[in-house]
């Protein structure tokens, strides 16, 4: 008789708050969902796993450490949720780690990032839009996402393009290490010249890159980048893991999840 588990696969955060308020909801969700079947958590940064070890004394396993765990307690089939918002170098260490292993199960089912396809754009754009009802049309929503030098990195932009053609035109996608750099959308807002702008990570956790690189004190934070553009700027440091309706969308990509 077959036993199935549940792999819950995060970027990671060596913040324990934000962990708690995202990645823990996400995990805890998940196991639900799925009629309170185990889930074991993986995360694929190896930096932060490595630096809450020495730091914490906790041990996170990666993707192939957890897949290790799962076999050696009988289970042989296993749904992979990743809770990454592209499928970029991240996911296809994933897709690496359980190809690797996959004459050893049963079934192995992987769901897909937030972003993978036209209707996903559509979808999130929804999302946003019931996140942020309270952003006027006067007013301006400035998203910052992570960027990456995968070719998903125009995900953002298309998310961008799906947004303005649903009419909200005053939503703008910046990125902290992709292509839509704060100099772009501090561009766009000039042209706008909304009475305020609302600045928000569009991250899963409100982690490092939040706190520093969106919110942060430094001169070149998003948040002094644009306040020294003339902007009156009002920051939510809140990651997308902490809104219901992202732990949602997660849950209908396991749903969706395909065979590997």
């Amino acid at each position: 008789m077959s036993k199935r588990a549940v792999m819950a696969v995060s970027f990671g955060t060596s913040y324990e708050e934000t962990r708690k308020l995202t990645i823990e909801r996400f995990e805890k969700a998940l196991g639900e969902h799925f009629d309170n079947e185990p889930v074991y958590r993986a995360w694929t940064s190896g930096i932060i796993m490595k630096k809450i070890l020495k730091r914490d004394g906790l041990k996170v396993d990666n993707v192939s450490e957890a897949l290790e765990k799962i076999k050696a307690e009988g289970y042989d089939e296993i749904i992979v949720q990743p809770s990454h918002i592209l499928e970029g170098i991240e996911y296809e260490k994933i897709v690496a780690q359980l190809n690797a292993v996959k004459k050893d199960f049963k079934s192995i089912r992987l769901g897909n990032a937030m972003l993978h396809d036209d209707a996903s754009y559509a979808e999130i754009s929804d999302v946003i839009a019931d996140i942020f009802s309270f952003v006027s049309d006067e007013e301006a929503l400035v998203l910052i996402g992570h960027g990456s030098s995968h070719e998903t990195d125009s995900s953002y932009e298309e998310l961008e393009a799906v947004m303005h053609a649903s009419g909200h035109e005053n939503y703008i996608v910046g990125t902290i290490e992709g292509e839509l750099d704060i100099k772009r959308a501090i561009s766009k807002l000039k042209e706008l010249r909304p009475s305020k702008v609302i600045l928000a990570p569009f991250l899963i956790v409100a982690g490092d890159h939040a706190l520093n690189d969106i919110g942060g004190d430094e001169e070149d934070s998003c948040i002094n980048m644009l306040k020294d553009a003339g902007f009156d700027v009002e920051c939510i440091l809140k990651g997308l893991g902490e809104y219901e309706q992202v732990i949602d969308v997660f849950l209908r990509r396991a749903d969706e999840a395909k065979e590997i």
